[in-house]
């Protein structure tokens, strides 16, 4: 929803930490992410390869499609801020990469 300043006010019902979304628009269009943060007007998002937990991508919601995908196990590891091995991080994200997202 937009506010009367411009500025994109993120709902909690909307995107939720764990959350499988699609990005839509720029360089990396087609690619998978995992949101593993909500600020303000930007999703935090993680791909294991590029974008870590650590070191998110920042993404305006807008620029993203929402799937019906949610992590659980990656969502409980972000929550209790504990590490989380690359390799299984890739070996989630590569499970869902053929559920088609939802339109």
């Amino acid at each position: 929803m937009d506010k009367s300043d411009g500025s994109l006010e993120l709902l909690p019902a909307l995107y939720s930490v764990g959350q499988v979304v699609l990005s839509r628009q720029g360089k990396d269009r087609g690619k998978f992410y995992v949101v593993v943060g909500l600020e303000k007007d930007r999703l935090a998002l993680a791909d294991g390869e590029r974008f870590n937990v650590s070191r998110p991508k920042r993404k305006n919601p807008r620029h993203v499609q929402r799937t019906s995908r949610c992590v659980a196990e990656l969502a409980k590891l972000i929550e209790a801020k504990r590490d989380i091995d690359h390799g299984r991080f890739c070996q989630i994200l590569a499970g869902i990469r053929d559920v088609p997202a939802e339109e």
